[in-house]
Parts: structure tokens; C-alpha cells; sequence
């Protein structure tokens, strides 16, 4: 058996012993009529489980789906230069502080702060390769993605 864990046992016996012996001593009560309550003292109990510590995870961006833009109503309000790769335009969106990237056409690069409200797309329509060198980069976002397509955004949650 455990070494600490019989040693453990016995101080919460001599523990429970001593506070039922303290009792009977001073007796139930006094004569003044207030009561006596023996107070037992406890040993905090030793674990030999390492203790968990949180520390915060770097959360990838997630490849939200595809979505129909227009002329009239642009997918995002900001614009960066064009002919980005998946990773550049989610650095560029970082950078400005948005929350969502967007890609369309091969590499135009844009950005906003709320899931667009147009028309979700079939993924399919945002396969478009990458112009910005390095084309491969989408597949390694969760849920995949492109560089969008003519009037149709990839749109990444940072």
C-alpha cells in the first residue's frame, strides 16, 4: 500500500478521534445554555495527478463557402491588390483587422467584418486556382476552399 496514502488515513482518524474525544471532554453544552461545537480540522487531500493548465490555442481560418457577388452590392467593402494567394489576402484581412477574408477571380483579395448576406454558392463555383504563386495553399484551411471564381467569393473566417 501507498506510504502516503496509510499515513493520509491515519491523520484523518487521529482527526476524527480527536474531535470526538474534545467533544465528549467539554461535554454538549455549557451552563449558560450555548452550545459547544467541536471544530474538526481537515488535512487538504495530497494528489499525485499533475495539475491542468490552459493555454490558448491558435485557431486556423475556416473556409466559410462560396458566395455570389455583384457589381452593384460588393461581397466585402474593402478591397487589397489583387493577385493574392489564399494565405497573403488572410493576412492582409488580419492585418486590417477584419474578421473575414474573401477571394474571388483568381486573387482578388477582399475583406469585411460580417458573413455576406448574398447567395451562397456550391463550393464548386470558387475552385479557381490561385494566381498568386502559390495556388496550393487554399486545401490547408479547415473545410478547404479557393480563390474564388468570376462573381463568386471564398470566404475564410479569421
Amino acid at each position: 500500500m501507498n506510504t502516503g496514502l496509510v499515513i493520509g488515513i491515519a491523520l484523518v482518524l487521529v482527526i476524527i478521534i480527536g474531535g470526538a474525544a474534545y467533544y465528549f471532554l467539554m461535554g454538549s453544552g455549557t451552563s449558560s445554555g450555548t452550545s459547544t461545537t467541536p471544530v474538526v480540522a481537515t488535512t487538504p487531500a495530497v494528489s499525485n495527478t499533475p495539475a491542468v493548465v490552459n493555454t490558448p490555442v491558435a485557431t486556423e481560418p475556416i473556409f466559410m463557402g462560396c458566395y455570389k457577388d455583384t457589381r452593384e452590392k460588393r461581397i466585402f467593402p474593402k478591397q487589397f491588390d489583387n493577385q493574392q494567394s489564399v494565405a497573403a489576402c488572410i493576412a492582409l484581412a488580419k492585418a486590417g483587422g477584419y474578421s473575414y477574408a474573401g477571394l474571388q477571380y483568381g486573387g482578388e483579395c477582399w475583406a469585411g467584418n460580417t458573413l455576406p448576406t448574398s447567395s451562397k454558392l456550391s463550393d464548386n463555383a470558387c475552385y479557381t486556382a490561385c494566381n498568386g504563386g502559390n495556388g496550393g495553399d487554399a486545401g490547408k484551411y479547415a473545410g478547404g476552399g479557393g480563390c474564388g471564381g468570376e462573381w463568386a467569393a471564398s470566404i475564410y473566417k479569421l
